[in-house]
């Protein structure tokens, strides 16, 4: 399975702020905003990653398409093969952002929030388990 997932608020507040600014406001208030919309969740990257995991049996990749403060990556790499060029300017990006984030989103982890984007492969592993 080849899964792209955007992260960013749509221009529901970016086309007028910074594109973080869904990250300021209030949970409760973004959950009663949001909801039954279509609008985006703020689930992050970390979270994806740690309900995949505990799926058995598959095989997850995980490619950065795109990064708050800096745009698309291309070609999409994984994490630990970003341009240092583009992880500095988003850990800047978003630490001077950071401490304007909702109660939920301010003690995440920098790493956390600079993903905007990503696309996830999954793999479903042969079960070797007799029937």
């Amino acid at each position: 399975m080849l899964h792209k997932v955007d992260l960013r608020d749509h221009k529901m507040f970016s086309s007028y702020f910074h594109e973080l600014k869904f990250y300021e406001i209030p949970d409760f208030m973004y959950a009663l905003m949001t909801k039954g919309s279509g609008y985006p969740n703020r689930i992050l990257l970390a979270d994806y990653k740690k309900r995949l995991t505990q799926i058995p049996n598959i095989k997850i990749k995980f490619y950065i398409t795109q990064l708050a403060g800096y745009g698309p990556i291309e070609p999409h790499v994984p994490f630990e093969k970003l341009p240092k060029t583009a992880l500095k300017t988003a850990k800047n990006f978003v630490e001077e952002k950071k401490k304007n984030f909702s109660s939920s989103l301010k003690h995440r982890t920098t790493e956390d929030l600079m993903v905007t984007g990503f696309f996830m492969v999954i793999e479903k592993l042969k079960d070797h388990r007799k029937p």
